[in-house]
């Protein structure tokens, strides 16, 4: 009986291979994408936390596609469970891309996942910033809009080098900046 070890070892090679690049792929992928993507106009473009989890998964579900037909030898039940890895790592990839904030000189744009809506709010637009000091890990800048609508900003090593950017925005526009300390 003729058994397929050649083509077996080459989803281990390609497993192996997921497994070593995508530590290395996780920290700069996120943002190169959002910026080509989102922020070609923009001065910073932030990419939260939960979009690094989302790459993350979706790098380890193409791990598990590929050691799946690597460890059940290409059979019919592996090469379906592997076609359903790679969709739900697709999924998790395109929520990513989903989740960022970017920060104009005309604007700021942000989209919370990818069922949300995308939102532009023209600086003008914004009714008061809290700068929160006290905040656990980074600062965090608490955006409220006119309508209604709010966003957090973790001010992360990116947007900390903006700082006086965005506070010489907002002044230009009287918006009210009030910081929290403790």
């Amino acid at each position: 009986m003729y058994k397929n070890y050649e083509a077996r070892h080459i989803f281990m090679a390609i497993a192996i291979g997921i497994l070593v690049i995508s530590p290395f792929l996780l920290l700069p992928l996120p943002t190169f994408i959002a910026t080509n993507m989102h922020g070609t106009e923009g001065w910073v473009v932030f990419v939260p936390g939960k979009a690094y989890l989302l790459y993350a998964l979706g790098f380890l579900f193409l791990f598990v596609s590929s050691l799946v037909l690597f460890i059940l030898n290409l059979s019919k039940v592996a090469k379906i469970s592997s076609v359903i890895a790679v969709l739900i790592s697709v999924a998790f990839f395109m929520s990513a891309v989903q989740k960022y904030t970017v920060l104009a000189d005309d604007s700021i744009t942000f989209r919370e996942s990818i069922w949300t809506d995308r939102h532009t709010y023209a600086w003008n637009e914004v009714d008061n910033v809290k700068f929160n000091l006290a905040a656990k890990g980074f600062p965090v800048y608490e955006f409220q809009f006119k309508d209604g609508a709010e966003m957090t900003l973790p001010e992360n090593g990116h947007i900390r080098i903006m700082r006086t950017v965005i506070e010489r925005k907002l002044k230009e526009y009287d918006v009210e900046i009030s910081k929290k300390y403790y």
